[in-house]
């Protein structure tokens, strides 16, 4: 049932708005100034109440914990935007590292993909195989370094569930998130702790991977990519369904356009055969 509740904390109003399948949190402008200042969207299940927000005392350490629960920023047309600070955009010194970045990537999808053939049960679930490309993509030094924030603060370079550049139409304001991403070292040195956060960094490379999807899956993340104008998107689809719906798959895969670079393997669960296309080849190898 969908319900709306407010409290206080730091003295600023904090308005909790819980739907059928998301939830927001809205914080307003401390007096005098009116309005919402900044507002984030959460999965319905997770675990955010006013009696929970209550608690706190700062407005800052509030933020982070919403993000530490699933929150995305909320593009919302009731704030101001005062309090979210520009996304950190891909610039011309960011691109040298980037392109030294995209065969290593290529490699651990290629590396994930060969692996899904060889084993195709070793992982039950698709945030495991998430795992499994996170753990191949810090294999290569490059993305395995670690980068100082503006402020001094260490994080890495490949993070999962980043925040979309920009959000979709359909999602009401809201950005979802992208499975796994590479961010420029250059790109985080110029980002602040809040910035980082929030996901205010556009992500020049980004993966999207899927197991046991149909079409309506492929489609909505070939639709995030272009709709964040990723520069480097890639889309992985693993699969052990019934021949039927690998016909429809591979027809849309094969009408992918650039920038998006598919790669993609299929196990017959019935006779054991396999088929299979590597990021940068265009046909289906069986």
């Amino acid at each position: 049932m969908a319900s709306r509740e407010k409290t206080l904390v730091a003295g600023r109003t904090v308005v909790h708005a819980v739907g059928q399948k998301t939830q927001t949190v809205r914080i307003h402008h401390a007096a005098p100034r009116a309005g919402v200042e900044v507002g984030y969207r959460l999965p319905v299940t997770a675990e955010v109440s006013v009696g929970l927000m209550a608690e706190f005392t700062d407005v800052d350490a509030l933020r982070d914990w919403l993000v530490e629960r699933g929150g995305t920023l909320l593009d919302d047309p009731a704030a101001s935007g005062s309090a979210v600070e520009p996304l950190v955009e891909v610039l011309p010194e960011d691109e040298g590292w980037i392109a030294d970045a995209v065969p290593r990537v290529e490699l651990a999808i290629r590396a994930l993909v060969d692996g899904f053939l060889a084993n195709p049960y070793l992982h039950r679930v698709e945030h495991s195989l998430h795992a499994e490309l996170f753990s191949l993509l810090k294999e290569h030094e490059l993305l395995a370094a670690r980068q100082a924030l503006r402020d001094g603060l260490t994080t890495q370079l490949v993070h999962k569930e980043w925040p979309e550049t920009r959000p979709q139409p359909h999602k009401g304001g809201g950005r979802g998130l992208f499975d796994l991403v590479v961010l420029a070292p250059t790109q985080l040195a110029r980002a602040s702790r809040q910035q980082f956060r929030d996901g205010r960094i556009e992500a020049p490379i980004v993966v999207e991977l899927g197991l046991d999807y149909g079409l309506t899956h492929l489609r909505g993340d070939d639709e995030k990519f272009r709709n964040s104008r990723v520069r480097h998107p890639y889309l992985v689809h693993l699969a052990r369904a019934s021949t039927a719906r690998v016909a429809e798959v591979e027809k849309f895969i094969a009408r992918v356009e650039a920038p998006v670079q598919v790669a993609y393997a299929h196990l017959h669960p019935g006779t054991g055969a396999t088929r299979h296309r590597h990021v940068g080849t265009v046909s289906v190898t069986t």
